[in-house]
């Protein structure tokens, strides 16, 4: 089940990079499960060429691939003020929360990736959150327990106004969620 998660999760990201037409990433075909246990992923060949030739050119798409939905947000705006029908198709939709439909995976651990309102939410949620687990499980370490908690506690007290400009050593640390 775990390679299968996983390939399922990487199914469904190429489908979500390609829909956007601003990178090229292989077609994923198909997630096949080996009679003796485990999966097998199918996708597309791609020729690949030296990075070093392409390597502004990938850095110029991933940067419109992190602006890619907020494009789409603008484009439902200035349709808004439209009048008529807008066009339905394929074309990917503007999201207003954080997330991903499905679960995926960074090597072989499970990432969720449940919608949230916000980014900062998503992220001490999904991805800080999950690592102090998987810390806290293989290493029994409760002081990094604590420390989150703490931070946890920190974050919602600047998040209700709380000046940042304290003498709290967390302070700092926690502008950055």
């Amino acid at each position: 089940m775990q390679a299968r998660q996983m390939f399922e999760g990487e199914v469904a990201s190429l489908e979500a990079l390609r829909s956007t037409g601003l990178v090229r990433v292989p077609r994923p075909m198909k997630v096949i499960d080996l009679p003796g246990g485990g999966a097998a992923f199918v996708m597309e060949h791609l020729k690949m060429k030296s990075l070093s030739s392409q390597a502004s050119k990938l850095g110029e798409q991933m940067a419109d691939l992190h602006l890619y939905n907020q494009k789409l947000r603008e484009k439902l705006k200035e349709e808004e003020n439209t009048v008529g029908r807008r066009g339905e198709g394929a074309e990917p939709q503007y999201v207003d929360k954080f997330g991903f439909h499905t679960v995926t995976c960074c090597g072989f651990i499970p990432q969720v990736n449940e919608w949230q309102d916000d980014w900062p939410t998503f992220f001490a949620r999904h991805r800080l959150q999950a690592q102090l687990d998987l810390i806290e499980k293989d290493y029994a370490d409760r002081e990094a327990r604590e420390l989150w908690s703490r931070l946890q506690v920190g974050t919602a007290v600047t998040s209700l106004g709380k000046s940042w400009s304290s003498h709290d050593p967390a302070a700092f640390v926690r502008v950055h969620l």
